[in-house]
């Protein structure tokens, strides 16, 4: 099959990509490895309530990019979505078989961790975040502290860049509010994907990608050997699966790009969701060293009654993603047990697992920083090969990475220099979207 532009998958960023181009005239075809469409927004139903939970991203974060997207429909901030997270009301941190719960009663490093500022301390430090954070005195406050950033950053913090992350801290130009999305980020896949469904092939495995730099068009082989060619290619593959062997790119991306791929780090979660009759009274979040580590309840107006989050990333999360699902959630229960005693009875049925790290698909989380030369290389993943391949997906975002909105902006990014490589300058899209001109010398 050819078309003028294939899109290789069909999360936000490549769907986001595909409506540009098809909006500007173009004829796209886009292939997904699954039976669904958004990568890892899965919005499921699985106990059948009729109101979906999201098993992969969650929340809207906070920034400019967010704020910009919201006020064009795209990704809908809610006041009364907001999440109500405050490290000394209505938490609860557990660490060391110490209860932490009354900011005087802290320690003063504890409460700058708690407070969320310790990312300061880090500046001026080398290598990774574990290395600097080992140098402080308060063993209570280190453990919060490595929680919290491989929670978040879904790393081995041997392998996080202090640096990086200080940076990140201090150049940040949103605030700390988020939301969940009101009706949950399935309704952003629909929007998206409405008018492209005849254009989406399904189960479409892609296995090979040849550029011919002669004949100027792209080939994409999918398993079982089916052939689809356009004149170029938007590739949003999950950098996790870039990591590994399960596309060939011929001929081979260029060392630059490898070379991005491979310093890129690409973090390890398992999201766990249990349905359960309240028992955490007014907490809201709730963090320990326990082997799920993170909990939250989702708000009552989420619609499916009572459901309580659990959040493993980074190093746990790679050892706890080798276990069965029915492994996992007996961990989970067990977790939930040890922090909340007096908690009803679960069946196992109520429990459902996400498993990201092992998802083949996907394979990971999100990107992280491994050295300050972060921003750079994944500005450098996102370079089109050859002004043939062009390349989306969070992990090519150097401010915005790791962010559902992140790489809905990189989808029509890379949609933007795709219509620029055919010498659509200038023209109107959609809804009197402009294509900005963009120099092939900057390509």
């Amino acid at each position: 099959m050819t078309a003028d532009v294939l899109v290789v998958g069909a999360g936000v960023a490549g769907l986001a990509a595909a409506r540009r181009l098809t909006d500007a005239g173009r004829r796209v075809i886009i292939l997904e490895a699954r039976n669904r469409l958004g990568g890892r927004i899965w919005s499921h139903d699985p106990w059948r309530t009729g109101r979906p939970i999201d098993l992969g991203a969650e929340f809207i974060h906070d920034s400019p990019l967010a704020r910009r997207l919201s006020g064009a429909g795209d990704v809908k901030i809610d006041a009364r979505y907001e999440v109500q997270w405050d490290a000394w009301r209505r938490c609860l941190y557990v660490f060391g078989g110490q209860t932490i719960g009354r900011r005087e009663r802290a320690a003063p490093l504890v409460r700058r961790v708690m407070d969320g500022d310790w990312y300061g301390l880090l500046k001026g430090a080398r290598g990774s975040v574990a290395a600097a954070v080992s140098r402080w005195p308060d063993v209570v406050a280190r453990s919060i502290a490595l929680r919290q950033a491989q929670g978040y950053y879904t790393a081995d913090a041997r392998d996080l860049s202090a640096r990086a992350l200080y940076e990140q801290w201090r150049d940040w130009e949103g605030g700390e509010r988020q939301w969940w999305p009101r009706d949950g980020y399935g309704a952003l896949v629909e929007r998206l994907a409405r008018g492209l469904r005849g254009r989406i092939h399904r189960g479409a495995v892609v296995t090979r990608i040849e550029r011919s730099l002669r004949g100027g068009c792209v080939r994409v082989v999918t398993r079982g050997g089916r052939r689809f060619e356009a004149a170029r290619a938007v590739i949003t593959l999950p950098l996790g699966v870039l990591k590994t062997s399960a596309v060939e790119f011929v001929p081979r991306l260029s060392r630059a790009k490898r070379d991005a791929i491979r310093q890129v780090g690409m973090g390890d979660v398992v999201k766990v969701v249990v349905r359960c009759r309240p028992f955490w009274g007014e907490l809201r979040f709730i963090a320990s060293d326990r082997d799920v580590p993170v909990w939250w309840p989702l708000p009552a107006r989420r619609g499916v009654g009572g459901a309580i989050v659990g959040w493993v990333g980074g190093p746990a999360a790679a050892a706890l993603a080798e276990r069965s699902a029915d492994e996992i959630k007996a961990i989970a229960l067990h977790s939930l047990r040890r922090l909340f005693p007096r908690a009803p009875a679960i069946s196992p049925a109520d429990v459902v697992v996400a498993n990201w790290s092992r998802e083949a698909f996907t394979r990971g989380a999100y990107a992280y920083d491994r050295s300050p030369q972060g921003p750079t290389l994944r500005e450098r993943l996102g370079q089109p090969e050859d002004h043939l391949l062009f390349f989306a997906g969070e992990a090519t975002e150097p401010l915005h990475y790791g962010t559902v909105h992140g790489a809905l902006e990189s989808g029509r990014r890379a949609a933007g220099l795709v219509l620029a490589s055919f010498g659509l300058q200038d023209a109107q899209v959609g809804r009197k979207g402009l294509v900005r001109s963009v120099s092939m010398r900057r390509l």
